[in-house]
């Protein structure tokens, strides 16, 4: 029995060790947390989400526009996960950002092009703007170009 739990323990271990290596090799895994954004009162499951508004442009169009990262084009694979703060009025604030590509991309990069980002509709609550968070999935594809994968709360 010992035998078939320290096989199992070292499989697990031989398995994330090449997931690191295929997704982020040499790159820290933890988000990097901004203290920009005030974290109290966020609506975690408000009754409606919030919402991109801008409808000349998606997110990625924004993104890919805007975000000012010479290590992005050399990327080729993996993914960027930005935590966003969207504030009553609509504002957004960008509160962390996770790399699980295979380059080490400026975090504060993806900060400035989410905090210029224009006004999004903010999260409702009992008839009430509210302050909510939105998970933006990005795909980094060939020379660093960003397909969204998914907004979820």
């Amino acid at each position: 029995m010992k035998t078939i739990k320290l096989l199992l323990v070292f499989c697990i271990l031989a398995s994330l060790q090449v997931i690191a290596q295929n997704t982020a090799p040499n790159l820290n895994l933890k988000p990097i947390k901004f203290g920009d954004c005030e974290m109290s009162d966020i609506s975690t499951k408000p009754e409606k989400a919030p919402a991109w508004k801008s409808q000349s442009e998606s997110i990625a169009d924004y993104l890919n526009k805007n975000i000012k990262d010479k290590q992005l084009k050399k990327a080729k694979k993996g993914k960027v996960v930005i935590a966003v703060i969207i504030l009553p009025n609509g504002k957004p604030c960008c509160s962390s950002f996770l790399n699980l590509t295979n380059r080490e991309l400026n975090p504060y990069a993806f900060k400035d092009a989410v905090n210029g980002m224009p006004d999004w509709t903010p999260a409702m609550q009992e008839g009430k703007e509210v302050k909510s968070i939105k998970m933006i999935v990005l795909d980094v594809q060939k020379k660093g170009k960003l397909v969204l994968t998914d907004t979820g709360r």
